[in-house]
């Protein structure tokens, strides 16, 4: 270390840290648009390819046959999208789990929790399913019971 170089101040790396913070969010948040943008696209394209499919032809076992190949094509796209939005969110999450435990020791509070109580690594995953799937068991269960 030189005479000028002074050591980082606890901000100093407060600062440091939430910009590598902020910069690895924005990552996970650039691919989860991504990802959506591409279902928006092979969605839209099946759809105009269908309606194209069908405007041409009138044998049905000819639509029959390309709308299963499209929906196949699809389907892997769709899973290989997924895949790679899954891989950068669970490869992020811990590091994202770190980085909030460095910046909140550093900080002496806990400025930053969202990882710990709401993010891919608090199971957060289960929760949104079942948020989704529990309103449909209970409107089956309700037209059950009557």
């Amino acid at each position: 270390m030189s005479g000028e170089d002074k050591p980082l101040t606890r901000m100093d790396k407060i600062q440091i840290l939430s910009m590598e913070y902020n910069t690895l969010r924005k990552e996970v948040f650039d691919q989860s648009t991504i990802t959506y943008q591409a279902y928006g696209v092979v969605g839209g394209a099946s759809i105009t390819i269908i309606g194209f499919v069908f405007t041409q032809t009138r044998s049905l076992v000819i639509i029959l046959a390309f709308v299963l190949a499209l929906l196949v094509v699809a389907a892997v796209l769709i899973y290989v999208v997924s895949c790679m939005m899954y891989y950068v969110a669970h490869e992020a999450g811990p590091h994202l789990v770190k980085l909030e435990n460095e910046i909140n020791d550093l900080a002496q509070s806990d400025l930053l929790t969202w990882e710990h109580q709401r993010g891919i690594m608090s199971g957060s995953d289960q929760r949104r399913i079942a948020a989704v799937i529990n309103p449909i068991k209970n409107l089956f269960r309700r037209r059950n019971s009557n």
